[in-house]
């Protein structure tokens, strides 16, 4: 899997805009990632809880340009409007 996840980061190595020239269709999404406490340890479960655990997920934002496939993927510092809009706006 790992070989993968390499071959697919690796791409074209130009950094070009998404949706090309003619402004083809790209969409674009964000979510909210953490570890799943279910699986964790109750020593582990218990600590983050404590810690205030609902504030340290980490947004990712991702965007995929339907018509060449690329996707591109990054840490936002949070979802708000300008945020989202500023990072949208360098990509494509």
């Amino acid at each position: 899997m790992l070989q993968r996840i390499r071959e697919a980061m690796k791409g074209s190595g130009t950094m070009t805009k998404l949706g090309g020239s003619d402004g083809g269709p790209v969409e674009v999404d964000e979510t909210f990632v953490s570890p799943n406490t279910r699986k964790m340890h109750s020593d582990k479960r218990l600590r983050l809880k404590k810690a205030e655990y609902a504030g340290s997920k980490a947004i990712v934002m991702g965007m995929l340009d339907r018509e060449s496939r690329q996707v591109r993927a990054q840490v936002v510092p949070n979802v708000k409007h300008e945020t989202l809009q500023n990072a949208i706006l360098d990509q494509v």
